[in-house]
Order: structure tokens, then C-alpha cells, then sequence
């Protein structure tokens, strides 16, 4: 069984697709680049636990080797071939947390865990593997990253933005961003935009050069009456961020099992795509009010 997709990943040639799933697995497809045919060709688990963890998986742009991240961080070799993995090794997480989100800048992968006020990092090796490394506690900032969620870097890997997967009246900051060096892959904490009137849940995140997208939820839904929205903040050249807008509404219908969310986004040059978690997927014109 395969369990629910939650991240997918292809290899830089199109030639193999990478789904990680709510069940502990990483599963690899071969794909025709031609008709983008898919047949299935291995699957591994991350863990042995009886606990589903939610796997986030990602492919190194040498096309060399395939990570998923879950209650630790696993590594494998890929196949140039066929796409086939074969399980490498992994690193435990410094806490024992489930991964909420992760994000690769040049050879560093960063990843929030757990209910902490940390954005980890591991940076990738020679061999592929990988090595944990300092990341960052905001706890002295007097802000929370309390039940942090998804993560996405800026284009040139100057930046780092991560979002609360979960709102609260007490914790209103919704979307914290980090500057990092560029040599050593070091994070900072550099500010945050949104408040609790206008946010209640960030759960995908998108980056360009001039603009931050980000799928959630209007404060004050739970539930069956849940309305997801599409917020945008607009990146200034002196580094920080600013609420810009939101394409308020249900565009994704409520379902039983979900607040109608937005945990996908996806930008392919100015074509933003929104996946809801029960229901369609929305195309919007990023840039174009």
C-alpha cells in the first residue's frame, strides 16, 4: 500500500519521477519523456516505525542521489538508467520530530521539525551523504516559529522563508524568512510578514525573484467551513517582505477529512499552479494583479 503522495521530485533529465508518501515510503517511476508515461520501479521504506511518517522527498541536481526527509534524514543512490535507488544511509535529527518541510540552497538542505522554533540544516557531501550542521533557533528574536510548515528558497539562494503550518491567537506571525551566506551556507534570522487578522495557516510556499506566494487558510475556519486563499508578499530589494494581497474564497471545497487547504504550489516561470488537498488544481498568471 502505498499510502497518500505528499511530495513529488523529478530527476533534472525527466526521465524519473519520485513520490514520497504519508507511509514511510520513497517510491521511484521510470518516465517516457515523450508520451510522460509512467511504470513503477522500486519502492523503499524510510522507516521500520508503526508510526506513518510523512516523507518529503527531493533529487540532487547531479542527478546522483535521492533524499527523503521523515523522522531522520535518508539518502540513496540513484540509478541513471533506470531511476532505481538503492538505500545509502541516513543521519538522526538532533530531535526525534517528524519532518514538516524542506527546501534545498546550493548544497544545503534545511528542513523544520516538530513543534521547535528551529530551521535545520544538513549540508549534502561528496559521497552524497549528509552532514548535520548549525542551523536556527529564533527563540531570542521574541518571535515562534510554534508548529512550523513548509519551506522554499529564493531563487539565487540568498534566502530562506518558512511559514506556520498552524495558526493561533497567540503566536500571529506567519511567514518568517531567513538570509543566507552564500559561502557558508549559514541562516540568520531576518524577519516575518502576516499577522493573525489576515492569516490563520501557511501550508505551501512559493518563491521569485520579486515575490513570496503562499497556500493557507482564513483565520477563524476549522473544518468543514474552512476557505483556503492564496496570499502573496512582495520582496523588497532591502531584504524584507510585506503583505501584498490574497485571492480570498473557497477555492477549494471542504472535505470531510481536511479544512479545504492549498499544499501545493508550484511556479514555473510567471505560471503559478495551486493543488488542493481534496479537489482541483488552479492556474494563476503570478504577477498580475
Amino acid at each position: 500500500m502505498m499510502f497518500v503522495p505528499v511530495s513529488l521530485a523529478f530527476s533534472r533529465d525527466g526521465t524519473s519521477l519520485y513520490v514520497g508518501t504519508s507511509g514511510n515510503k520513497i517510491c521511484a517511476f521510470s518516465r517516457d519523456t515523450s508520451t510522460g508515461h509512467l511504470d513503477s520501479v522500486n519502492c523503499y521504506k524510510t522507516s521500520n516505525s508503526p508510526r506513518p511518517y510523512q516523507v518529503f522527498v527531493s533529487v540532487s541536481d547531479d542527478g546522483k542521489n535521492v533524499y527523503g526527509a521523515a523522522d531522520s534524514l535518508y539518502w540513496y543512490t540513484r540509478d541513471s538508467s533506470s531511476g532505481a535507488l538503492t538505500k545509502a544511509g541516513n543521519v538522526s535529527l538532533p530531535e526525534y520530530a517528524e519532518v514538516d518541510g524542506v527546501a534545498w540552497a546550493g548544497p544545503d538542505l534545511y528542513y523544520t521539525h516538530g513543534n521547535t522554533n528551529n530551521v535545520g540544516r544538513a549540508t549534502r557531501m561528496s559521497d552524497g551523504s549528509l552532514r548535520i550542521e548549525p542551523g536556527c533557533d529564533i527563540n531570542d528574536t521574541g518571535r515562534s516559529l510554534t508548529y512550523p510548515g513548509p519551506l522554499a528558497s529564493a531563487p539565487d539562494d540568498s534566502v530562506v522563508f518558512t511559514g506556520k503550518a498552524a495558526g493561533s491567537t497567540v503566536q500571529s506571525h506567519q511567514l518568517f524568512w531567513f538570509g543566507r551566506n552564500l559561502g557558508s551556507g549559514e541562516i540568520s534570522y531576518g524577519g516575518f510578514a502576516g499577522d493573525q487578522t489576515s492569516l490563520n495557516s501557511l501550508n505551501s510556499l512559493a518563491v521569485s525573484s520579486t515575490h513570496v506566494y503562499a497556500g493557507g487558510a482564513d483565520k477563524g475556519y476549522t473544518g468543514e467551513n474552512a476557505s483556503s486563499t492564496l496570499f502573496w508578499f512582495d520582496r523588497q530589494a532591502n531584504g524584507t517582505v510585506t503583505v501584498g494581497g490574497n485571492v480570498a474564497g473557497v477555492l477549494c471545497d471542504p472535505h470531510i477529512f481536511s479544512e479545504g487547504n492549498l499544499p501545493a504550489l508550484t511556479l514555473i516561470g510567471s505560471d503559478l499552479y495551486a493543488g488542493c488537498d481534496y479537489g482541483p488544481v488552479f492556474w494563476f498568471k503570478a504577477g498580475v494583479n
